[in-house]
This record gives structure tokens, sequence and C-alpha cells, in this order.
């Protein structure tokens, strides 16, 4: 939680007080392209976007709607998600709302953060079940669906925490994800979540595992 109000003091001169990056040339050769950077509920994942948005560019982020979620954590969650919008400098999208301003802000070249491991309410056409981490989830197949429609480059990335102390966190970056021709969906998807397994080796800092 102490992550949210050292937003505003992160630029960048001293973003590597806060997060030390690994494979950040990852993201150079797609400067200038529609670029869906991912990753999941996993350690202090926030940070780094703050980072990159303001050493980077802009980005975007989809949300999962708070239905259902208690008031007393909507309350924090909207004090934080505003916050996150305002230090991305870009738009946020919700999963209850249509995807038509999605497609459109990347394909004029924007950058989107998405999380692979936001899960489904119910079945649906635009879900399907995979096995993650040992862990059966339900979750949107959207991530493959924007890939599809907009050309967008598909970049993981993982943060953990630091081993030394609050700060500097780590956060490594990975090469791009390539799909051929010919790939189902299933096989799209499971070339997504390879890279994300390096988490098996803190698996206590994936939040849905607690």
């Amino acid at each position: 939680m102490i992550d949210v109000y050292n937003f505003s003091h992160v630029n960048k001169i001293n973003y590597k007080d806060y997060v030390k990056f690994e494979g950040i040339e990852n993201l150079e050769h797609v400067k200038d392209t529609p670029l869906i950077l991912y990753t999941c509920h996993f350690g202090r994942f926030v940070l780094p976007l703050i980072c990159l948005a303001k050493i980077f560019r802009p980005m975007g982020c989809i949300i999962n709607d708070a239905s259902g979620v208690p008031y007393s954590e909507r309350l924090f969650r909207s004090f934080k998600l505003n916050l996150m919008e305002k230090h991305m400098k870009s738009t946020f999208f919700y999963t209850n709302k249509r995807m038509l301003k999605i497609f459109k802000f990347l394909k004029q070249n924007g950058m989107l953060v998405y999380l692979v491991d936001i899960e489904a309410k119910e079945k649906c056409k635009n879900s399907f079940w995979i096995n993650f981490l040992n862990r059966k989830m339900l979750i949107y197949s959207t991530i493959i669906r924007l890939t599809s429609r907009t050309n967008a480059r598909l970049i993981p990335y993982i943060a953990f925490e630091s081993e030394d102390g609050m700060y500097p966190i780590n956060c490594k970056i990975m090469k791009e994800i390539k799909f051929n021709k010919d790939d189902s969906n299933e096989v799209k998807m499971k070339k997504i979540l390879k890279p994300l397994e390096l988490i098996n080796e803190k698996k206590d800092q994936w939040w849905i595992s607690k």
C-alpha cells in the first residue's frame, strides 16, 4: 500500500531508487506501435507501471469492475485507481464496458496494461478455463481478441518484492511473445502464460494464491 503514496515522488531522475528494471531494452523496439504490457496480480506490479509511464510513454489499463466488492474496499480501490490513472497519464477501461474504445486506443499506437489472471464471473463466449500454477481458473480471452484486432505487440513483465529492504523492487521485462498463423486460442494463451511461470519461485507473492 505504501507504493501508492510514492507515485507522485517518482520521476525520470529518481525512478531507479524505486524500481530496478531488467530487460527494459525489450521495450525499445516497440516504441511507436500498439503495445500490451501484461502481467498478473503478483508482487508490487503497479509501481513499475508508474515509472514506465514517466520514463517511456503513457499507458492505459484494463480494470475489473468492482461489483460485489465491499464498500470499504471500493473506497480505497477508487482512491488507488484514480492515482494510478493520473500518474500513468492515460485512460482506464473496465471489463463491464464495451471494447470498442480499447480497440481504438490501441490502433492509435496506445500502450495498454493487462492482467491475465482477471477471473471471469461466469462462463461466456469470451472466457475459457486454464490451469495456471496448478490452479484452475476461468479467465477472459480479451488479450487474444485485442492482439488479433489491433496487431498489438505482447510483452510480459513480473515485479518481485525487494529482497533487501523496501526499495528498489525488481522488475523483469521479458521478450515479445509471438504467435504462428495457425495457433489456436488455447495455444496462444499457453504462450502468453508461459513466461509468467517464473512467479513459481515466489508464489507467496501471487495475490490470488492467498
